[in-house]
């Protein structure tokens, strides 16, 4: 009695249903897209930090500035206390003045005093999101080591709409998953054609009256064979793939709307930040004029009082006045670079701006 055996491969190819795509490519594809999505929500996140630690860094300098402001205006009411007190003594005014000069001194102080909280809190909202460890900073003091400034940028609503429409990372997410139902729907799409697939199979066949004789006989070839052709399979209706191609066009097609509402949304945040950043600017030349021209009004009244021609009441109106016009001027300052950081964010360019290379592995 002979032995006999074979080899053969059996090759299927796809023509219509699960030729350009199947459950399986599918399934790759959206991994990769949820890989990526991933990625940029890291990003996002990043970005989210490093602008609430600019914000946050910006306060504090605000803090610290206001509360120079207020030693300033001090040192000018203890100025016009002690020319008061010395008049009085000398019987030159009365000491009605002298309570009034005393009066300020305790307003401004007052103002110092809650200035110094105010900095003291602007540290901690700054140790707050640099840190997670609030205790380990309790005792430290933070010291910007810059002065801030309103330099001036070059602001164009049209490109910042090219950049936020390039660069924001919830465009790029919002992109990828309509990508993702896309892809969805290209499947349900091909799922609706019938099943169309060619078939090949190769192979080699032995016999031989020793076992060990047939293993001889394959490896020679002696006895190939082949065949190939076609299977043909038509589903009668398809209703529940023709149903889920329905949904999935829906559902793209509500995609599609969620990503033009996403952008024009986007455009019309930008365009908010940068009128804000334009606005800060001419706020910032206006509260500089206006804290020289306080400045020289000052200056004026104290030498008229020095010729008698004025009172300290005046010089205490001018010195208040003095003191609310750099205040402002240091509001607008901040608010200016606070309103770049803001337009950044929502241009999506925070890192950039910064130079910050965020690379995942």
């Amino acid at each position: 009695e002979n032995s006999s055996g074979s080899i053969r491969l059996n090759v299927t190819q796809p023509l219509l249903k699960n030729f350009l795509i199947d459950g399986i490519r599918l399934n790759i594809k959206q991994r990769k897209t949820d890989l990526l999505n991933s990625e940029i929500g890291f990003r996002r996140q990043i970005i989210g930090i490093v602008t609430a630690v600019e914000l946050a860094y910006y306060g504090l300098i605000s803090a610290r500035e206001q509360l120079a402001v207020r030693r300033d205006a001090l040192i000018l009411s203890e100025k016009s206390y002690a020319g008061d007190k010395r008049k009085v003594e000398e019987g030159i005014k009365p000491s009605d003045d002298l309570k009034r000069s005393g009066a300020e001194v305790a307003r401004v102080r007052a103002d110092v005093n809650t200035a110094i909280r105010s900095v003291k809190s602007a540290e901690y909202n700054l140790i707050q999101v640099i840190s997670d460890d609030v205790q380990s900073m309790d005792l430290a003091t933070i010291e910007p080591t810059e002065k801030i400034q309103a330099v001036k940028q070059p602001l164009d609503r049209h490109v910042s709409w090219g950049r936020g429409l390039r660069m924001r990372l919830d465009l790029q997410q919002s992109r990828n998953n309509l990508e993702n139902v896309g892809l969805t729907l290209r499947y349900n799409k091909n799922q609706l054609l019938p099943q169309l697939d060619f078939q090949a199979t190769l192979g080699r066949s032995a016999s031989n009256k020793e076992y060990p004789g047939v293993f001889s006989s394959l490896s020679k070839g002696d006895s190939p064979f082949w065949s190939y052709g076609a299977i043909l399979r038509m589903p009668l209706g398809n209703r529940s793939a023709r149903l889920r191609y329905k949904s999935e066009k829906l559902r793209y097609e509500g995609r599609v709307l969620d990503l033009k509402k996403l952008e024009q949304s986007i455009m019309v945040d930008i365009a908010i930040e940068v009128d804000r950043a334009l606005g800060a600017f001419e706020q910032v030349e206006l509260s500089r004029q206006a804290r020289e021209l306080a400045e020289q009004a000052l200056e004026s009244e104290e030498k008229q009082l020095e010729f008698g021609k004025s009172s300290s009441y005046q010089v205490q109106q001018l010195q208040r006045d003095l003191t609310t016009a750099r205040s402002r001027e240091v509001s607008s300052v901040i608010d200016y670079n606070r309103a770049l950081a803001r337009l950044a964010q929502a241009e999506g360019t925070t890192l950039e701006r910064h130079k910050i290379d965020v690379e995942s592995e």
